[in-house]
């Protein structure tokens, strides 16, 4: 199968079928436990790669031919149903979260170098600013008609949908997966969905201080798991190192007590909003956070420090 020119890879672990492939911008991984047959598993994993192409070729800002990048220079446009759904979703996350996951900080991103895929900028290093980039938070004022799917942006603003991109793609797969016998797990970049009749399966979660190191293993059968965090997405700006988690309220990388966030929740997109929120306000808030929104997980301090939160913890 192939997806952005490369051909997705077959293997088998512990008696599980593996296929990885390469999508928006990261591997991605897709476990079946069901079925059996080797054709109904490939139409699985097509359905799967259409869904994270098709979110992708709409949704990315780093594809200047994509709705995105369209709407963000045009300021207003008519979109397809799934990038209004993407808007929709990043919207909501905004609301439920109170600003701190907000989707129009790409000015912010620009201003610390974040202007192109990350594989460039890792290799190349983020291009000097050209001066102050100012920006305001303004996703309350988005207008949004769900009866022509038009789309207004206010005056200077700009949308990333990068993270809840992946997180809804990864929901959108896992439901039709299900819907059509699959069961398993589908792993983009390191936000999973369950799907289907599981058993319980074991998630390791990454230390972000230890190259290969694991931080924790999370056992379920259901919902979506997502992870946040400021050491894997860093380069150098200026003489300083940048992240691309923003904080909303100064326009500028967080300065967080949390290194990474590990959530758990019923679905991938409520698990990485909150993954995010939770890093970006720091750990005082972390057991409100998980009581409010019903969910759990894992952060880890600058410390190096683990602090499980949710549930019995």
């Amino acid at each position: 199968m192939v997806e952005g020119g490369k051909m997705a890879k077959r293997l088998h672990e512990n008696g599980l079928t593996v296929y990885t492939f390469q999508a928006m911008g990261c591997a991605c991984c897709l476990t079946l436990t069901a079925p059996a047959d080797r054709l109904r598993q490939r139409r699985l994993l097509r359905d799967a790669q259409h869904i994270t192409e098709e979110v992708n070729q709409v949704a990315s800002r780093f594809n200047p031919k994509s709705e995105l990048s369209i709407l963000n220079r045009e300021g207003h446009a008519r979109v397809s149903s799934t990038l209004f759904a993407l808007l929709e979703a990043a919207i909501d996350a905004a609301r439920k979260t109170g600003g701190w996951v907000d989707l129009t900080v790409l000015p912010a991103l620009l201003a610390v170098g974040y202007d192109r895929d990350f594989e460039y900028l890792q290799k190349e290093g983020s291009k000097p600013s050209t001066g102050v980039i100012s920006w305001r938070s303004t996703w309350r004022e988005i207008q949004l008609d769900q009866r022509t799917r038009n789309v207004s942006l206010p005056p200077e603003t700009q949308v990333d949908l990068g993270g809840i991109a992946k997180e809804w793609a990864a929901d959108q797969a896992g439901t039709a997966l299900s819907a059509a016998g699959g069961a398993g797990w589908i792993d983009l970049g390191g936000d999973l969905r369950f799907f289907g009749v599981l058993e319980p399966q074991s998630v390791a979660v990454d230390d972000p201080l230890e190259m290969n190191g694991i931080l924790a293993q999370i056992v379920l059968k259901e919902g979506g798991v997502a992870t946040s965090g400021v050491t894997k997405r860093r380069w150098k700006h200026g003489d300083k190192i940048a992240h691309h988690l923003i904080d909303p309220w100064t326009g500028k990388p967080t300065e967080s007590n949390l290194l990474q966030v590990t959530c758990v929740a019923p679905t991938t997109l409520q698990a990485g909003t909150w993954a995010k929120a939770a890093l970006l306000q720091g750990e005082e808030r972390l057991d409100e956070i998980a009581k409010n929104a019903g969910i759990a997980g894992i952060a880890v301090d600058r410390s190096g420090r683990r602090i499980p939160f949710g549930y019995e913890q």
